[in-house]
């Protein structure tokens, strides 16, 4: 059994470290540029390689196109950890990811935050909204949505259902997409 270990490394780069069964390490990378870079999730990918996600300042080294202040991050890993394609998702302000899981399709879904409403994100309802992207097997865009209302609102999880997808994480709006919020941060579920 491989162990894989995502770390913040110094606050400039995302490191990547595979473990073997014993502990001894398989190979390691940091990934990312000059600036504040931070991996938040990863999984192995249908072809024994991996899909990192995080987000990033930086705009040079491994990372390019990144549309302003911090982006989410996605780079594509192959078996050895070498990048297949990397991808800066995001608007003019901030944006984060937590989570990102293969589809079944063999895309991936992202979750995450933006206060964006350009570039990449549109139809924001004011401040953070939670914010979804299905990217393709090769990390192009196929839809991106924000939920939310006037105040904040992060998706921090997301199960695959036969219908679409579910996803978690907190609202402390009650206005747009969200209704009876019972005062301050709630636990929000969206299907």
């Amino acid at each position: 059994m491989l162990k894989i270990k995502l770390f913040l490394l110094f606050s400039i780069c995302m490191g990547v470290s595979l473990f073997s069964q014993n502990n001894d390490i398989e190979w390691q990378k940091c990934l990312g540029g000059y600036d504040t870079d931070a991996a938040a999730y990863i999984q192995q990918t249908n072809d024994g390689g991996y899909i990192v996600t995080g987000y990033v300042i930086s705009n040079d080294g491994d990372v390019s196109n990144n549309h302003g202040m911090s982006d989410i991050w996605v780079a594509k890993l192959s078996s050895s950890g070498s990048i297949d394609w990397q991808k800066c998702l995001g608007g003019s302000n901030n944006e984060y990811s937590y989570f990102i899981m293969q589809t079944h399709d063999n895309g991936y879904l992202i979750t995450g935050k933006t206060n964006s409403n350009d570039g990449n994100v549109s139809a924001n309802h004011g401040n953070y909204d939670g914010w979804l992207i299905k990217l393709d097997n090769w990390g192009n865009i196929q839809w991106s949505k924000c939920i939310g209302g006037s105040n904040d609102e992060e998706i921090h999880y997301a199960i695959q259902t036969e219908n679409g997808y579910v996803v978690v994480g907190f609202t402390i709006s009650n206005d747009g997409d969200v209704s009876n919020n019972h005062g301050n941060y709630d636990y929000w579920l969206v299907q």
